[in-house]
């Protein structure tokens, strides 16, 4: 366990990546939604393959708010 979010050696939680870029969840959430970020969805909860995150951290980067649509008002999750 890497601080106070779950990980395994292949996998994230939404909470823990976006404490991994210091993003809200719901950036995270956006870009997942948007087709910007790899996951595998169990039931309400997603997983994203750490390879998904490196892979795009070596491209620029995490992403930004700005980098996802808007999904204010979004109560999914």
């Amino acid at each position: 366990m890497q601080g106070p979010h779950r990980t395994t050696s292949t996998m994230l939680t939404a909470d823990a990546l976006a404490a991994r870029w210091d993003v809200h969840v719901k950036t995270i959430l956006g870009a997942i939604r948007a087709g910007r970020l790899t996951a595998i969805r169990f039931g309400r909860i997603y997983r994203i393959p750490l390879a998904a995150v490196q892979a795009l951290e070596a491209q620029g980067g995490p992403l930004t708010c700005e980098q996802v649509p808007a999904i204010a008002g979004s109560d999914e999750g």
